[in-house]
């Protein structure tokens, strides 16, 4: 039996995958996209394929990652063969994998993304393609735009409604975020997020994609900025936004590039709902609404959003690359209207007052 698999960017072979999972490279440069995954290596070992399905597949931690593994016939969770079931197709670029050399791309998307964009089939109709991450995801389509629904992550969670909070606040003050909204369901509610790009024709690369490791990250600002010079002023509002919003979950996988023909860009924000105390007592949102900078969220492996706001402050006058003059009021209707209440609606408002009130006094 053949257990040779092939590493497709549509119907170009760019890599030839063995039966121990290891990739031999035939084309590591063919273009942008392909280039950010290989950094020109002409084999990836067993583990550094791994790493590249994971990005492309269901996650391990998802909470319903019984029942998709049920329905992929799997009894434990494996990387490799659920990339294989899946085809590790991934609406952000046409990387895929192929059971033969002869396989083309549309023969397959037309199985797989019908289902999706087409059919529409949801999480209880069966789709086993669906986005990575903790919480329960699939790709839909709502008010006819293409995108992500997510489920609360707990009863007790208020992430959906942060996500809409934040993308409302973020065109107040000019920072680009993927768009939000609630969509009620039989139960409770589910969030949308739209996705900012033609996945016919550009690509999407998450920024952990285009670090090698090798990077001094001691400072996760200075790492970011270094690496994307021309990103400067996106990373200083996106960490602007996340110490407003009190974001927990802006890792290297929740920022990206956009890739395009033309040009590249940094995509629009995403997954922002882990902010505005989601997850949070009410007893710890007293105690961090009354030292914002003490209670100031973690960023990358050192430091907290505090200390990268100071750094920004050096060199930037954050009042011309934001808007900071939003009402207290603007920002409770803002935060109301998502659904915020309660505590939670307090929390997330004093909080965000007090965040401007400091950004406005440097």
């Amino acid at each position: 039996m053949n257990n040779t698999r092939y590493l497709k960017w549509h119907n170009t072979i760019i890599g030839i995958i063995n039966d121990k999972h290891t990739v031999e490279f035939t084309i590591p440069n063919l273009n942008t996209v392909v280039q950010s995954y290989t950094h020109g290596k002409t084999q990836w070992s067993a583990e550094e394929y791994k790493e590249f399905l994971i990005d492309r597949i269901v996650s391990k931690f998802r909470r319903d990652i019984e029942k998709i593994l049920y329905r992929c016939g799997l009894v434990e969770y494996d990387e490799f063969k659920l990339a294989e079931i899946t085809r590790a197709m991934n609406p952000k670029d046409l990387l895929w994998i192929a059971l033969n050399e002869q396989e083309k791309m549309e023969d397959i998307m037309k199985d797989v993304f019908e289902k999706i964009f087409v059919k529409k089939i949801d999480i209880d109709g069966g789709s086993v393609l669906s986005p990575d991450g903790v919480n329960i995801k699939r790709y839909g389509v709502s008010n006819g735009c293409y995108g992500i629904y997510k489920k609360r992550l707990h009863p007790m969670s208020t992430d959906i409604e942060s996500e809409v909070a934040v993308y409302e606040l973020s065109k107040l003050l000019g920072v680009k975020c993927c768009p939000a909204w609630l969509v009620p369901t039989d139960d409770d509610v589910e969030v949308f997020s739209k996705f900012e790009y033609n996945f016919a024709e550009e690509y999407i690369v998450h920024f952990r994609r285009l670090f090698t490791g090798d990077e001094d990250r001691n400072s996760e600002y200075y790492s970011l900025i270094t690496k994307f010079p021309k990103y400067k002023e996106n990373i200083q509002k996106m960490i602007i936004l996340d110490f407003i919003t009190r974001q927990t979950d802006r890792h290297l996988s929740n920022m990206a590039q956009k890739i395009t023909n033309k040009r590249n860009e940094m995509y629009s924000l995403y997954d922002n709902g882990r902010s505005l105390f989601n997850d949070e007592s009410e007893n710890m949102i007293n105690k961090a609404i009354n030292n914002i900078e003490l209670y100031s969220s973690e960023f990358g492996p050192v430091g907290t959003y505090s200390d990268a706001i100071y750094d920004i402050a050096k060199d930037t006058d954050v009042k011309k690359i934001v808007n900071l003059n939003i009402s207290d009021d603007r920002i409770r209707n803002i935060y109301k209207n998502a659904g915020l209440v309660g505590y939670k609606l307090e929390g997330g408002v004093a909080w965000t007052c007090e965040a401007l009130k400091l950004l406005k006094g440097m």
